[in-house]
C-alpha cells in the first residue's frame, strides 16, 4: 500500500510520483524484492503511464528499482559496495565541507541546528514517530551544506546513498544508535562553534559509520533485504 505525501508546488507529475516511491522504498513500505505494477501505481496516481514511467526510470538510476522486460519491476536489494561507497562520498565531503561552515555559519544557523537535535530529543523523550527521528537526522546534515551554499552537493550526496539511507532507516526504527546520534550532532555542532577541526574529523568518521555494527545482524535478520 503507497503511503502518499503531499504534492509541492510546481512539482511534475513525474517528480511527485518519484519522490512519494522513493520515500515508500526508503522506508520499507515497498520491502527489497517487491514487484511493483505500473498499472497498479498508475491507479493508485490516477496518472497516464508517461510519468510513472518516467518515475521507474529515475528509480532504476538510483537502484532503488530494477526493471526486468517481459518480467517486471522489482524493488533492489540493498547492494552493500554501494553503501561502503556513499560512506567513503560521505565522510570525504562533510570534512571538506566543514571548513567552510566554520565561516560560513551564523548564529541563527548554530540555532537552528540546535533545534533540529532538540527535535529528535523530543521524539526519543516522548516515544514519538521514530520515523521522524531519521528525516531530521538527514535535515541536519543538508542544513549545513545548504548554508554553505552547497545544495547540489547535498543532492549529489542523496542520490549515491539510497543503500546507506535504507540501512540506516533499519537501524533508526531499531534505535541502536538513536542516543549515540544525537550527542554526535550536538558534537559537531560544538565542533563548528570551536573551529576544531580534528573533533570533528573523529565524530563525524564515528557518526557516519553507527550503524557498520550492525550489518551482520540485519544481513542475518533480513537475508531477503540484501544482494
Amino acid at each position: 500500500m503507497i503511503k502518499f505525501i503531499l504534492k509541492k508546488a510546481k512539482e511534475s507529475n513525474r517528480e511527485y510520483v518519484y519522490r512519494t516511491l522513493k520515500e515508500n522504498i526508503i522506508n520499507f513500505s515497498y520491502v527489497p524484492g517487491d514487484m511493483i505494477s505500473e498499472p497498479e501505481i498508475c491507479a493508485a496516481f490516477e496518472m497516464s503511464r508517461t510519468p510513472i514511467r518516467e518515475a521507474f526510470i529515475k528509480l532504476s538510476e538510483d537502484n532503488l528499482v530494477s526493471i526486468y522486460p517481459q518480467k517486471g519491476t522489482f524493488i533492489s536489494k540493498i547492494n552493500v559496495a554501494r553503501l561502503d561507497e556513499a560512506i567513503f562520498m560521505r565522510d570525504s565531503l562533510e570534512k571538506s565541507v566543514f571548513k567552510i561552515a566554520i565561516n560560513k555559519l551564523s548564529a541563527e544557523d548554530i540555532t537552528e541546528l540546535r533545534k533540529l537535535v532538540k527535535f529528535q530529543e523530543g521524539i526519543l523523550e516522548f516515544g514519538s514517530d521514530i520515523k521522524e527521528f531519521f528525516y531530521l537526522d538527514n535535515q541536519f546534515h543538508a542544513t549545513i551544506f545548504n548554508k554553505c551554499g552547497f545544495s547540489t552537493i547535498w543532492n549529489s550526496i542523496e542520490n549515491i546513498s539510497q543503500d546507506y539511507n535504507r540501512f540506516r532507516f533499519l537501524d533508526t526504527i531499531s534505535k541502536i544508535n538513536a542516543t549515540k546520534v544525537i550527542e554526535q550532532h550536538t558534537a559537531i555542532i560544538e565542533a563548528i562553534e570551536k573551529k576544531d577541526e580534528d573533533f570533528f574529523n573523529k565524530v563525524i568518521s564515528e557518526h557516519l559509520r553507527n550503524i557498520c555494527p550492525q550489518l551482520e545482524i540485519f544481513k542475518e535478520k533480513f537475508p531477503n533485504y540484501f544482494e
